[in-house]
């Protein structure tokens, strides 16, 4: 691992940590520092005996007088010290996990990884002719390379878990529905020449009827839906799906994945405050259009922009095309 690598890697998985036990507040426990640290690992791709032993080298690094051997006094190294000795007592405890070989966690790994490769086989790469609401929340160049054809990568099992807790999400939402009475209809499917929806359903409500839509997020999204922050991805596949629908009002469901509270949100698709939404949507659909008509001359030099370097990660992790896209920069470790 090179000095600019470490560097790097050590940033990402410090800014992970903060933030995460942030969310958490003050009072997060020892349980949950491991938590964050196998997080951290995880966003990096690296163990976190990796990790740990980073944060000892740096957290030494600003202690000690390289040029004397000597320690300064002072709270702020005796912090320090009680820093490195944390991390020991971690690092300790991942090793003798390490020692103990799974008995059951790997075959689960397998397995999945076993069945997303099965429907790669199964689904072999075609061109795609209509735009899916859910994939407006995707960058401009994964759609263009889904209307080409280009071949997939496996999602990784934790991303294929992920995505499984959502699916998971939609069919217990839509049994709590059809408990209240107000369901029209479940699972809608419908197209027009540049679209394709599946709503999540159909409600009535004093005699109005309105399209419903249930998503799963994490702790941090949740907070941000509380004080009105919707993910503009989240917003499109609304105003598309009611657009075919032909329903005016959409009711989003969120619910926190981390602690399975509940937050509604009415959405009026014809508040001007969404037109901006459409003229989005309206450029994406010509910028995929254009990458249609100039990658056969042109190939990738032809297609939407790549999104930045610092979102690498997290296209390995969620994007099957992460390979084609940024596999021929020599720059991307």
């Amino acid at each position: 691992m090179t000095p600019l690598e470490f560097e790097k890697i050590y940033d990402t998985a410090t800014k992970r940590l903060k933030a995460i036990l942030k969310e958490r507040g003050h009072d997060y426990t020892t349980k949950d520092v491991f938590e964050t640290v196998d997080a951290a690992a995880v966003m990096c791709r690296v163990t976190p005996v990796e990790i740990l032993n980073m944060f000892m080298a740096v957290k030494l690094s600003r202690i000690v007088n390289f040029k004397t051997g000597k320690i300064p006094k002072g709270e702020g190294v005796l912090n320090s010290l009680d820093d490195i000795r944390n991390y020991a007592t971690m690092l300790e405890a991942y090793l003798q996990m390490s020692a103990t070989k799974p008995l059951l966690k790997e075959k689960i790994e397998a397995a999945i990884q076993q069945r997303t490769m099965l429907d790669l086989k199964w689904r072999p790469e075609y061109t795609q002719d209509h735009f899916w609401a859910t994939s407006f929340g995707d960058c401009d160049r994964k759609l263009a390379y889904n209307w080409i054809g280009a071949p997939k990568e496996p999602i990784d099992p934790q991303g294929r878990r992920v995505f499984d807790v959502g699916d998971e999400m939609h069919e217990r939402y839509g049994r709590y529905v059809e408990y209240t009475g107000t369901l029209r209809r479940l699972e809608i499917p419908h197209r027009d020449e540049t679209f394709s929806i599946r709503a999540d359903g159909i409600i009535e409500i004093d005699n109005e009827p309105y399209l419903i839509e249930f998503k799963s997020i994490n702790t941090f999204g949740f907070k941000n839906v509380k004080y009105g922050k919707i993910s503009p991805g989240y917003l499109k596949q609304v105003l598309i799906t009611c657009y075919l629908a032909k329903v005016r009002k959409c009711i989003m469901v969120f619910e926190n994945k981390n602690s399975q509270y509940m937050e509604e949100v009415l959405i009026d698709t014809e508040d001007p405050k969404y037109a901006h939404l459409w003229t989005e949507i309206e450029n994406t659909v010509k910028a995929v259009h254009k990458a249609m008509e100039e990658w056969p001359n042109k190939g990738a030099a032809g297609l939407p922009p790549r999104p930045p370097k610092k979102k690498i990660t997290y296209c390995r992790k969620y994007c099957q095309f992460w390979k084609a896209c940024w596999e021929p920069d020599e720059s991307i470790a």
